[in-house]
């Protein structure tokens, strides 16, 4: 992302052994130099950006394994960030991703949440605020969460990574922000993450799921009709 609009990609970096998240800005030489840094009182795990308010300029969402809360932090359109508010999630968030769960053009936020065997999900009120985490049911250990639309119907759907139950859960979306409960498909052992992308060229989003302790991989390619 680019955070103080100059063109040039920059970064942010979750520290969970020092509690911080550093902004590096990008130079036009590639490398990168430190813009600040933030301390947190508690472990943060993942860190995304996306424009929350809608003012142009990218945020940053952090999540906090140890307080169980996701942090929002605007950017004042130099890539500078003001923290703004925790919200509550389910026990010990260590992944995020972001989309538009309920189709109001507003960028909303699902956690997977590994000592609750659920997913939070906040939807944006339209001004960088969130409702209240509203959590599904999914496998043990949730750890990854991509999402796509999987059957077609144009709203976005979720696949959540279950690391100890060696399974994933498909939640579909039904387009105001609700998802239906969990179906869970097999996979090898110790599945990490999910890649969402059309294998076989016929314009429906497949499965690829990485498994560390079976060293294999997991494809499921997607049969729905639409």
């Amino acid at each position: 992302m680019d955070f103080n609009s100059d063109n040039i990609l920059d970064l942010a970096v979750s520290n969970i052994q020092d509690a911080t998240v550093v902004v590096l800005f990008g130079t036009t030489n590639g490398s990168f130099v430190i813009q600040q840094t933030y301390t947190f009182n508690g472990s943060p795990t993942c860190v995304t950006s996306a424009d929350l308010d809608n003012n142009g300029s990218p945020d940053l969402i952090v999540t906090n394994t140890r307080n169980n809360t996701v942090s929002i932090f605007f950017n004042n359109g130099s890539g500078t960030f003001i923290y703004s508010k925790d919200y509550k999630v389910g026990r010990t968030p260590n992944f995020l991703t972001i989309g538009d769960f309920n189709n109001d053009n507003n960028t909303d936020l699902v956690i997977a949440n590994s000592g609750s065997n659920n997913v939070s999900v906040l939807l944006n009120n339209g001004n960088g605020s969130f409702s209240n985490a509203t959590n599904y049911a999914v496998g043990k250990g949730p750890i990854y969460i991509s999402v796509g639309d999987f059957n077609n119907d144009t709203n976005i759907d979720l696949v959540v990574v279950n690391g100890d139950s060696d399974t994933i859960s498909v939640l579909l979306g039904i387009g105001t922000g609700i998802f239906q409960a969990q179906r869970t498909y097999k996979t090898g052992v110790n599945p990490t993450s999910v890649i969402v992308g059309d294998l076989n060229k016929d314009n429906r989003p497949d499965l690829a799921v990485t498994n560390s302790k079976s060293d294999d991989l997991s494809v499921y390619v997607n049969i729905c009709k639409g």
